[in-house]
């Protein structure tokens, strides 16, 4: 079963052991989804933990630890379709979702 972290603009932010946590144990790859000037940011396709760790890292100094804003972070456990950047989640539902990616991609949606 995948591992769905999601913060509020009220709750705390996940803590680095817990996201290497959630993914040592869903590590089919995993994705950011957050909101930026009134757009939805679907950032995924992190296929390795030190990856996705560095790009949490990242993403919280950019937007000063998510305060006052929502996260979603997504560990994956492959079950149908292969275990590619593609495939990794979170999913947008509109048609650009289905454009091949590559590591790190993010879409204003």
């Amino acid at each position: 079963m995948c591992i769905i972290i999601a913060k509020d603009k009220k709750n705390r932010l996940p803590k680095i052991k817990e996201l290497e946590y959630c993914f040592d144990y869903n590590n089919d790859g995993a994705g950011f989804m957050y909101t930026d000037n009134g757009k939805v940011i679907i950032d995924k396709g992190y296929m390795t933990k030190e990856d996705f760790l560095a790009r949490y890292k990242t993403l919280c100094k950019k937007y000063n630890n998510f305060k006052d804003k929502c996260l979603v972070a997504h560990c994956r456990i492959g079950t149908a379709g292969s275990n590619t950047a593609q495939n990794t989640h979170p999913y947008a539902l509109t048609k650009k979702e289905w454009k091949s990616i590559e590591q790190g991609t993010s879409w204003n949606l």
